[in-house]
């Protein structure tokens, strides 16, 4: 489905996948299982009688970094969030007026188990609306491209933040001002990997009589995203948990919408 050095492999049942273009980040493909992990137990709690009445994929940024600082920990890891930082291009605050701390924060860093590899990470989070429309139809391309515009965007905007922590974007000043908060304090035997994560959850519009089709549609989403992302992306990843009748849905304008899971890109940032 991929179609370049990278691998893809999908979860147990089919209701998830995880795509990594390089070897040396394959860490990743342990902590998202671990984070899949964390997300379908919520999900099992709010499931009565076949109605699924939460799930965490429709909140917000934070709540997706708290579990991926839960799933690291689980596979041994360690995680931290909001860390003090040096970012290129930040104004000083009357919050931190020591000079020599930073006036920034981080989303995450994390460590994980398997190997020396030491992650910075930048998140963002976005809605990406879709509304039903079945395989061939003339209107399903629109949905699919209105959808990848919403993301498209916030990718960027998460390489462009996770770009101000690179070490030539910081000024010798700034390096000098925080020298202990810089990510080169960091033991320099270990790999240091600045990254982007975007979290999207796709916000379905459907009807109760399209709810038959729903999978087939989910598919062609999945499809859709990693069809257009595996070149610009170091990992991908899908995760829709299945439900035997329902997907935890709300009320909007009169329509059924239903949050059937999260779409994961992630871009390691390099000078």
């Amino acid at each position: 489905m991929c179609k370049n050095s990278g691998t893809y492999v999908e979860g147990k049942g089919k209701d998830s996948g995880t795509y990594v273009k390089e070897k040396k980040i394959e860490d990743w493909r342990k902590l998202l299982k671990s984070w899949r992990k964390l997300n379908r137990k919520y999900c099992q709690y709010w499931l009565y009688e076949d109605e699924l009445s939460d799930n965490p994929f429709w909140y917000t940024e934070k709540t997706q970094v708290g579990f991926l600082v839960a799933a690291a920990f689980d596979c041994n890891g360690l995680a931290l969030q909001e860390i003090d930082i040096c970012k290129a291009d930040s104004k000083p605050t009357d919050r931190k007026p020591t000079d020599r701390q930073p006036t920034d924060r981080n989303d995450l860093w994390l460590k994980l188990a398997d190997n020396d590899n030491l992650y910075y990470i930048e998140a963002k989070y976005a809605y990406a609306k879709y509304a039903y429309a079945e395989q061939g139809n003339a209107e399903q391309g629109n949905v699919l491209k209105k959808a990848n515009s919403r993301i498209k965007t916030t990718f960027k905007n998460a390489v462009k933040e996770a770009t101000r922590l690179l070490e030539k974007e910081i000024s010798k000043n700034k390096k000098s001002r925080c020298k202990e908060y810089n990510i080169e304090r960091a033991d320099d035997a270990r790999n240091k990997f600045i990254m982007a994560v975007c979290f999207i959850c796709p916000q379905v519009s459907i009807s109760d009589d399209q709810m038959k089709n729903k999978n087939d549609f989910l598919q062609e989403i999945r499809d859709d995203f990693l069809k257009t992302y595996t070149e610009e992306a170091d990992i991908l990843s899908w995760f829709f948990p299945k439900t035997k009748n329902s997907e935890f849905w709300i009320k909007e304008e009169g329509k059924k919408i239903i949050y059937p899971g999260m779409l994961i890109l992630a871009k390691v940032v390099k000078p």
